[in-house]
């Protein structure tokens, strides 16, 4: 679970040329789709405790769902196995 990474950065979102979004999570590849459609208003913010103080990102314009990428899974498993 999420709760169990460190504080921080936990993971990168690749966007490719050909419109395809990828993210990384501790080494594991997600394939990046669009949710479901936003019925009432949301904001995203960020809160540094160090720094004590909140940061508005802004509003929430959908949402995204990340899914395993399998296939590249499977293409590492194979990899390791050479």
């Amino acid at each position: 679970t999420l709760s169990r990474l460190p504080d921080g950065k936990i993971g990168k979102l690749k966007i490719h040329k050909s419109g395809k979004v990828r993210m990384e999570i501790a080494g594991l590849p997600f394939c990046v789709d669009q949710g479901s459609a936003i019925f009432f208003q949301q904001e995203l913010g960020c809160i540094c405790p160090l720094a004590k103080e909140y940061v508005n990102l802004g509003a929430v314009q959908s949402r995204v769902v990340l899914t395993p990428d399998v296939a590249a899974l499977l293409e590492q498993m194979e990899q390791e196995k050479a």
